[in-house]
């Protein structure tokens, strides 16, 4: 299948875009172990114990981060991003690549995937991170148009996955 690259590098001036609602209570960052136990719970209840124990030994890496946006108490949106590498293409040590984006289905045409990149972009941007790559096949309809919506821009590549 044919995936589509894109970047984006984010400035000062263009944080606006990406900024987060003051006091947005429903976006969660695990990029730690002591997060991921703060959160275990919420993540619990979605997952299961299997897929919670792999965040849990993710997070000690300190190059993945797991995000996840919550409506009404449950996990609603959730992500993955790894920091300084890429299995499919060459990226810096500074660089975020987006990875794995998904929703519960009965939320699906929300915008809920949108904003949680959205906040996950800001977050790590506040965390000194200022290029942000994803990818996503060539007949994703749904994510080719968050990457539009995010600012990100024309393919900039693509790779055979």
């Amino acid at each position: 299948m044919r995936e589509l690259i894109f970047k984006l590098s984010l400035s000062d001036e263009r944080l606006q875009d990406y900024k987060c609602p003051e006091g947005s209570k429903d976006f969660t960052l695990i990029d730690s172990p002591g997060a991921f136990l703060l959160n275990f719970m919420a993540l619990f209840r979605h997952f299961g114990l299997k897929e919670s124990v792999k965040t849990f030994l993710k997070s000690f890496m300190g190059n993945r981060v797991f995000y996840y946006l919550s409506v009404e108490g449950s996990v609603a949106a959730c992500g993955t991003l790894a920091i300084g590498f890429c299995r499919f293409y060459s990226v810096s040590d500074r660089d975020v690549v987006i990875g794995s984006v998904w929703t519960e289905e009965k939320l699906r045409g929300r915008n809920l995937a949108t904003r949680s990149i959205r906040h996950a972009i800001h977050a790590m941007y506040l965390k000194g991170y200022e290029t942000f790559y994803i990818d996503t096949q060539v007949t994703n309809k749904p994510m080719l148009r968050a990457i539009e919506k995010l600012g990100f821009g024309e393919a900039i590549d693509a790779y055979e996955s």
